[in-house]
């Protein structure tokens, strides 16, 4: 699936109207980030990844009563750490606001990449890894965690030679940001999603596998 300018500029358009100010900046912000990113890791497929990006968050603003709408309406079964995690139920529901809303880009990588941007998932792909790491590392985030992981990322992408060393690029600093999210629920005496450390794990050892 290819996506015009034309239709993306549509999409952006209609995002606009369904998000406050500062959830439609950074929207832009990962938008950005995945085009820069995937013009080392992806570039065939940019236009996915702006689409991805621009309906990543598209359900963040709804009501608690939306999203149990939306996950009753879907037969969403939904665990006891994503009962748990209300900032991540957006990404639960999202998919399927897509599917319902948004039917010319429900794409498959576009519904997987939008449904694994907060936790992960074990066996992410590439594109997903994109999108989250955009989430992450957008020039809006100024968290210091944030900013460190996006210029010490983007200097490493930088010294690539080709794909196959941006990827490897890539997988490290999902890794990192994973760490550091687990790290910082650990120093706030929380617990984390099971999901956040079986993709850390699964990183982890493609990382290592790959270098």
């Amino acid at each position: 699936m290819k996506y015009t300018d034309i239709q993306i500029d549509l999409l952006r358009r209609e995002v606009c109207q369904r998000l406050s100010e500062k959830r439609y900046n950074h929207t832009l912000g990962v938008e950005k980030m995945a085009v820069l990113i995937g013009g080392y890791c992806m570039p065939e497929s940019i236009d996915r990844l702006r689409v991805a990006a621009l309906l990543h968050d598209i359900s963040k603003e709804y009501s608690e009563a939306e999203y149990f709408e939306i996950i009753k309406q879907n037969n969403i079964t939904m665990s006891e750490d994503d009962l748990a995690a209300a900032p991540i139920w957006h990404s639960i529901t999202a998919p399927c606001v897509v599917k319902s809303d948004f039917p010319e880009f429900a794409d498959c990588d576009v519904l997987s990449a939008v449904y694994n941007h907060t936790v992960g998932s074990p066996d992410m792909s590439v594109f997903d890894e994109i999108i989250l790491l955009s989430d992450y590392i957008e020039e809006g985030r100024t968290y210091k965690n944030c900013v460190i992981l996006r210029e010490k990322f983007l200097a490493a992408l930088e010294k690539t030679k080709d794909t196959d060393e941006a990827i490897i690029a890539l997988h490290r600093a999902v890794l990192e940001s994973l760490e550091n999210n687990i790290n910082e629920f650990v120093s706030r005496g929380k617990g984390y999603h099971h999901r956040t450390a079986q993709t850390r794990d699964a990183i982890k050892a493609k990382t290592e596998r790959l270098s």
